[in-house]
């Protein structure tokens, strides 16, 4: 089903100035289709303006491939960027300082099922380039043992969590289940990997979700790695 009306833009009011640029995050308003879904919360996507035009194109284009790609390295028609899958679409900017953005997407899709998730993305405002992890901190191998260690010891409390709710027999976890959400920690505990991270004006995150399948979802482990900038050494951006 197609839609007629345009993609809005309004400005959302978060600016900051730095570096003699101006940077601004506009929100564009996707249009809904009446039988999508029954949340009226409006469709919210990000709009970067460095006042750059270049920047800008280099920093949009690619946060709407994301999203909005036709397969073929183009994007769809802005009337076929909502179908009636979509539950939920919005963004938030967690740092926006000095030249460095981040921020992230969340979206939610609905089917037989309903799926959500979160991208994280940051970028230098100054250049339009995506930023890894190691051009906000020196990642030397001391940062990157702690992060680990702190991971495996809150695998060992979540698990811990799982062993008293095995045996409280108002919990409702049976004994196969317990060893399918076992079996799942574990394996998400050895193959983890510091891919993502977010910005915070205080701290840095790195981002980690351990998914379990849909029967057991409600046992997904909960795991939250900051790192205050204040306790962090060799940091290469100014908070």
């Amino acid at each position: 089903m197609k839609i007629s009306k345009t993609v809005t833009i309004i400005l959302l009011q978060i600016a900051f100035h730095s570096f003699g640029q101006s940077v601004r995050i506009d929100t564009l308003l996707l249009p809904r289709i009446e039988k999508s879904t029954s949340n009226s919360n409006p469709f919210k996507f990000p709009e970067i303006r460095t006042g750059n035009q270049n920047i800008d194109k280099k920093i949009n284009a690619q946060l709407r491939r994301d999203y909005f790609s036709d397969g073929n390295g183009g994007l769809k028609p802005e009337s076929e960027w909502v179908d009636e899958s979509l539950f939920y679409i919005d963004f938030a900017v967690t740092f926006n300082k000095k030249g460095v953005l981040s921020l992230n997407i969340s979206m939610e899709s609905c089917g037989a099922y309903c799926t959500n998730w979160t991208n994280y993305y940051n970028y230098s405002t100054l250049t339009g380039e995506q930023l890894s992890i190691n051009d906000i901190i020196d990642f030397s191998d001391n940062f990157k043992h702690r992060i680990i260690n702190d991971k495996d010891l809150q695998f060992l409390k979540q698990k811990e969590e799982l062993e008293v709710m095995r045996h409280d027999t108002h919990s409702g976890l049976d004994e196969e289940s317990f060893k399918w959400a076992l079996e799942n920690y574990q394996n998400c505990q050895e193959s983890f990997e510091i891919n993502e991270f977010a910005l915070y004006n205080d701290y840095l995150q790195i981002i980690y979700e351990c998914h379990l399948p849909r029967m057991i979802q409600n046992l997904n482990p909960v795991i939250v790695l900051k790192y205050k900038f204040e306790d962090l050494k060799n940091l290469k951006i100014e908070p």
